[in-house]
């Protein structure tokens, strides 16, 4: 094992926490530059989050003990906010319920130059 094994690599450091910064500007938690309050935006909110979760999950084996604890602990508050700023609506995707859940047969062609 490395005498680095245990190290943040500053570059690493400076883009994940630039993604959390982001996905606290599209919650609308962050000013812009210019100081003024950014509307919430959850579906940008949610980009930036699934941005850090596939970065977590391509890099996985890949980071020091460092490395990983940072990403896990923002991607923990991230999510939490996340489905905080949902209020009740706590679902990411809604069920289909009663005649949504299954298209009518007839709405259905069986074969591609069947139009019916």
């Amino acid at each position: 094992m490395s005498e680095y094994a245990d190290e943040l690599d500053p570059s690493f450091a400076n883009l994940i926490v630039y993604i959390g910064q982001m996905a606290a500007m599209a919650f609308g938690d962050l000013a812009d530059a210019a100081g003024n309050r950014i509307e919430a935006d959850l579906a940008a909110a949610g980009a930036f989050v699934e941005m850090l979760g596939m970065l977590q999950e391509k890099t996985r084996g890949n980071l020091t003990a460092a490395e990983a604890k940072v990403l896990e602990g923002l991607l923990y508050d991230l999510r939490l906010r996340y489905v905080q700023a949902q209020g009740d609506q706590k679902r990411i995707i809604t069920p289909l319920t009663g005649a949504d859940h299954f298209p009518r047969h007839r709405d259905v062609p069986r074969r591609a130059d069947d139009r019916l």
